[in-house]
């Protein structure tokens, strides 16, 4: 796909950044990862199936905040889903990537830029890659294509396993080379230990502006890492970002269809919107 207009916001849509909380009711905003609803997240191709620009209607009347757009639903999208989506009723606050930051990615990264512009994000996800002898390859890059994005986006260091980012303090010295926190933050995953949330929380501090959320099966969220014991732990180090339920459990699991992973996203916003709101009170 190729984005011809960068820098197109949809007039008037508010804008609340990503890390924040909406500033009017003080709770968190909560996105839903398109990745959730694709069916072919994990096949070899990873075609999507789904255009997200048809569901956010239906994602905006169930109460979601805006969307965590995966890239291959506008980049390999049929039509001009960027378009549809810049027209559609929820936002994209948060872009999804996992371009590499090689030096010859640099054309790859170009183009997505301009895609992420003409969206509008709030925020980009993406990761390092795990070689350690290209650290200052993937800084540099990382740099230069945070100067092609608007000055208003931030970008979201997922700090995953097999990345040069995984342990908290190489993720930290990392973003700090890289600049300011409002400008380079971080993701952290509630399915992490306590121990390992607070970890994160006291190397990378203020860094941490978005968490994605991967919520255990319903009858185990009261004592299960993932659930409320993960939550309390993240409200308790005074964590004010913005949440994506990135999956569904179980992830893959047979029979998977888009509606009906649609019924366990909502009632996964639900669960997590009272119990955020219980944990604030």
């Amino acid at each position: 796909m190729t984005s011809t207009d960068a820098g197109l916001t949809p007039p008037g849509r508010a804008v609340i950044r990503c890390g924040t909380s909406d500033p009017l009711t003080k709770r968190h905003n909560i996105y839903l990862g398109t990745i959730a609803l694709e069916v072919n997240r994990h096949v070899a191709g990873k075609r999507p199936t789904i255009r997200p620009s048809e569901w956010t209607d239906r994602l905006r009347q169930a109460g979601f905040d805006g969307i965590e757009l995966w890239e291959n639903h506008v980049l390999l999208a049929s039509g001009d889903e960027a378009q549809a989506l810049c027209a559609a009723s929820l936002p994209v606050r948060v872009f999804n990537t996992y371009v590499q930051f090689t030096d010859d990615q640099e054309l790859t990264r170009r183009e997505l830029a301009r895609v992420i512009n003409e969206l509008g994000a709030d925020g980009v996800k993406y990761n390092f890659g795990g070689e350690l002898n290209r650290r200052d390859e993937y800084l540099r890059n990382v740099r230069s294509f945070a100067g092609q994005l608007s000055s208003g986006t931030k970008l979201l260091c997922e700090c995953h396993a097999g990345t040069i980012a995984q342990i908290p303090e190489m993720a930290a010295d990392l973003l700090q080379e890289l600049g300011p926190a409002d400008r380079f933050g971080a993701i952290v995953h509630s399915r992490n230990e306590p121990m390992e949330l607070r970890k994160w929380f006291r190397h990378l501090g203020q860094r941490i502006a978005h968490s994605h959320v991967f919520l255990p099966p319903a009858e185990k969220r009261a004592a299960e890492i993932g659930g409320i014991v993960s939550l309390r732990t993240m409200a308790e180090l005074g964590f004010g970002g913005s949440f994506t339920i990135e999956f569904v459990d179980p992830m893959n699991g047979p029979g998977e269809t888009a509606l009906l992973l649609y019924d366990k996203v909502v009632a996964d916003l639900h669960w997590l919107r009272e119990t955020l709101i219980s944990l604030a009170a």
